[in-house]
Order: structure tokens, then C-alpha cells, then sequence
């Protein structure tokens, strides 16, 4: 189970609950890693509303992480970078093409 990622379950129901975080106008990527049999990371990729003040996203990444915690207590990490989906999309082209090249 170290190692795993969360069941497709968990990782859709987190989805859902980033997508309807205020603010929040595209979920860029998700990833779950089990670090022991009742301990989960999560890290979450998402693009926030241009519009939203810092302290308004910070309030939206505070809820999300209640939200998820709540739901689901075994994550006990939780890392959110705030990237534009168009940025994101870049990086993943850009970390393909690496790989390609190796």
C-alpha cells in the first residue's frame, strides 16, 4: 500500500470537492501517494478566478483543506499550487518532451 495512489473513488470525490471551492475555475491535477496504511498526501493543481484577492484564495485553500480532511481523515498532508491552467498545460508538454528526449 506505501507507494499506492488513493482509490479512484477518493481522488474523484476530492475532485469534486476542489471544483466546487469558490474561485476555483479549473482543477489542473491531482495526485495521492499512501505514506502508511492510514496516511495519504495529496497534491492539487488548481487555477484560481484572476479576479480573487490573495486573502480570498488563501480562504478558498483553507476550506478546500476542511473540506478533504473532513471527508477523509487519512490525508493528513495536503500541498495546492495555485497555476494557471494554461502554465500547467506547459509544464506537462514541456516535462513530456524532456522524457521523450532521454
Amino acid at each position: 500500500m506505501i507507494g499506492e495512489a488513493a482509490s479512484p473513488e477518493m481522488i474523484e470525490n476530492v475532485r469534486k470537492l476542489a471544483q466546487a471551492t469558490p474561485g476555483v475555475i479549473a482543477m489542473n491535477e491531482l495526485r495521492t501517494l499512501h505514506q502508511g496504511p492510514e496516511e495519504v498526501l495529496l497534491a492539487v493543481s488548481v487555477d484560481f478566478d484572476d479576479a480573487m484577492t490573495a486573502g480570498e484564495v488563501e480562504e478558498s485553500i483553507y476550506r478546500l483543506e476542511v473540506a478533504v480532511k473532513r471527508q477523509y481523515p487519512i490525508v493528513t498532508r495536503i500541498f495546492i499550487e495555485v497555476q494557471a491552467a494554461r502554465h500547467h498545460k506547459e509544464m506537462i508538454e514541456q516535462e513530456q518532451k524532456a522524457r521523450a528526449g532521454d
